[in-house]
């Protein structure tokens, strides 16, 4: 049995850490934008 427990917790933690990334990404992606912004703007 714990090795089925095993799979469940690392399923919930690539979840996790899916949802952390795409974050991470999201606000990368909106900084990048803005910087282009104000490059365009000069």
């Amino acid at each position: 049995m714990r090795q089925r427990w095993l799979v469940i917790e690392s399923e919930a933690r690539k979840k996790s850490d899916l949802k952390q990334l795409e974050k991470r990404l999201t606000k990368k992606y909106t900084q990048a934008q803005s910087q282009l912004g104000k490059g365009v703007a000069n």
